[in-house]
């Protein structure tokens, strides 16, 4: 297994992997947050775990947060902001192995702390997480009315 940054050329497979972790949301939007990204190299990165060359396997997408409230004490802090991976990859580090890269990134950058948020009902995610040293800071629900 080999961990990358993306680049430009990458675009396809990072699309995919995406699109795996959050279907519901559009090609097109999609398309255009990666193309954000890649255009902001000094606020977000993005690693994808490739099992060859050309195939990924996962992918995990960090930046830098300016402004936090979930429970951190600094204001430029590393966010893990989506990771993925492969279901038949899961549970055999890769993931382990794409955290590291973001945390050795944030310290590059010389933050101080990483910060992730994952949804009350996602189990698996909060294990992975506590499994690599994230304490649990808050919890929280969000309310929306359609008018």
């Amino acid at each position: 297994m080999n961990i990358k940054i993306a680049l430009e050329e990458d675009k396809t497979e990072w699309l995919k992997l995406r699109m795996a972790l959050w279907p519901d949301v559009s090609k097109k939007i999609h398309e255009k947050e990666i193309s954000a990204m890649l255009s902001k190299p000094e606020r977000f990165i993005t690693f994808i775990a490739c099992d060859s060359p050309k195939f990924s396997i996962g992918f995990l997408e960090a930046s830098i947060h300016e402004i936090i409230d979930e429970g951190c004490v600094i204001k430029n802090i590393g966010y893990i902001e989506g990771w993925y991976i492969e279901p038949k990859y899961r549970r055999k580090g890769v993931g382990a192995e794409l955290v590291k890269s973001a945390e050795k990134w944030a310290i590059e950058q010389e933050l101080n702390e990483m910060a992730v948020d994952t949804n009350l009902n996602n189990i698996q995610s909060q294990n992975a997480y506590q499994a690599l040293g994230y304490k649990e800071q808050d919890r929280f629900i969000l309310y929306r009315k359609v008018l």
